[in-house]
């Protein structure tokens, strides 16, 4: 791959790294962001758009910050009373003059923070309006509150939420609107009237035709098996997941689709790194490189390239068609999020200079006239030859012949 690729990784000790390279074979850390480590400040999800220029992190005591894509730099910093983990961030940027920046959080609690500033995003004392809400559905006189959100995924557009966890089926909701759209039924129990744990480990919106239509799940099997599944609930077609498969005994703990939505590629916690094709419903190929669980796989927007990380300490950079390993880096902590930067800029070939525009002439000039020489030295030599020959055909009809 020669396109030059810039990568952004968090870790468990609040320090967002910079990985960057002319190709995926020479990935290597330029940069690395944050103050002192601290556990307690660790990053767990990133989001980055391709129009602001900027990075929105999510740390584990529920702050949120804002930072310049190309420095580092804290443009804005939201703390959080409740002080709970930051289970999913989005940020979209203004695409043209009318959209404004958009800002979506989500705590473990499951308290939803929308913030939208009309300024342009490098601009330090952002003037933001918020909106919170709280994952919670009226049923009649009672209120059913939400489970702990363990994990979160958004639209491409931000416009639905959907939200699962330990013991919590999963849900989308209407960013908008904040209603509930769309709550997964709890699976069947097998022949011993024995039902699986409502558990969601992982998740992820399928592209599909209809934006927010499909999302997929990874959780655990049925009771008494270690396997899990990977899971495809159609919004619009059923409550219950309409593909599943087995997938391992691991636990899914990551799911990065790809752009078209025909497949996606699966980690869990034993440090599997698979492709499953969705038309088929089987694992087509296994990536080799981790030797720990995963914590976060990311696709590509525009290039065949897969980003995993983990345990082990390694950032590792796929072939998404040929499953082939391009680079790994270590970046000495523990990453737990990974986010691709689409807008960082293609190397521009360099013009020729005026000087050397100026010597190419002559040169070539130079050339012609060595060539029209040589054709001239052999047009002379030509001549001579056959003025050599006229004047021995004379010297044989001038000698006398014996009478």
């Amino acid at each position: 791959m020669t396109s030059p690729i810039r990568l952004f990784s968090g870790d468990e000790l609040g320090l967002v790294k910079v990985l960057q390279g002319d190709s995926a074979e020479s990935m290597q850390i330029v940069d690395t962001w944050g103050g002192a480590m601290d556990r307690g400040q660790s990053v767990e999800c990133m989001s980055v758009p391709e129009s602001t220029g900027g990075v929105a992190v999510g740390r584990k005591d529920g702050s949120v910050q804002l930072l310049q894509a190309g420095t580092g730099h804290v443009v804005a910093n939201f703390q959080s009373l409740e002080r709970e983990r930051c289970s999913g961030i989005l940020m979209t940027g203004p695409s043209d003059a009318a959209s404004k920046l958009t800002l979506i959080s989500c705590s473990q609690g499951g308290g939803v923070k929308r913030r939208v500033c009309e300024s342009e995003f490098p601009q330090e004392n952002l003037d933001w309006e918020e909106l919170s809400w709280q994952l919670e559905q009226n049923v009649g006189k009672k209120t059913e509150k939400a489970a702990p959100v363990d994990c979160l995924a958004f639209s491409s557009d931000g416009g639905t939420l959907a939200a699962g966890g330990e013991g919590k089926v999963l849900t989308l909701w209407n960013v908008a609107t904040q209603e509930r759209i769309f709550k997964a039924k709890t699976p069947d129990p097998d022949w011993l009237g024995l039902r699986p744990k409502n558990v969601v480990n992982a998740l992820a919106f399928l592209p599909a035709e209809g934006e927010g239509r499909k999302v997929l799940v990874g959780g655990p099997g049925q009771v008494g098996s270690e396997h899990h599944k990977v899971m495809v609930y159609d919004v619009a077609a059923s409550p219950r997941p309409v593909q599943e498969l087995n997938f391992g005994e691991g636990t899914i703990t990551a799911l990065a689709p790809t752009p078209d939505g025909r497949g996606v590629f699966v980690g869990d916690a034993r440090g599997k790194l698979a492709f499953v094709d969705l038309r088929m419903l089987g694992i087509q190929g296994v990536l080799k490189g981790p030797a720990g669980g995963l914590r976060a796989v990311v696709h590509h927007p525009t290039l065949p390239i897969v980003a995993s990380c983990g345990l082990d300490r390694f950032v590792r950079l796929h072939h998404a068609n040929t499953r082939k390993l391009l680079s790994q880096t270590y970046v000495k902590q523990v990453a737990n999020c990974l986010a691709f930067d689409v807008s960082f800029p293609e190397p521009v070939a360099p013009e020729p200079a005026k000087d050397d525009a100026e010597e190419i002439g002559p040169s070539r000039k130079r050339k012609i006239k060595s060539s029209k020489s040589k054709e001239q030295a052999s047009s002379d030599g030509e001549t001579k030859e056959k003025k050599k020959l006229k004047m021995k055909k004379k010297k044989k009809k001038s000698i006398p012949t014996d009478a």
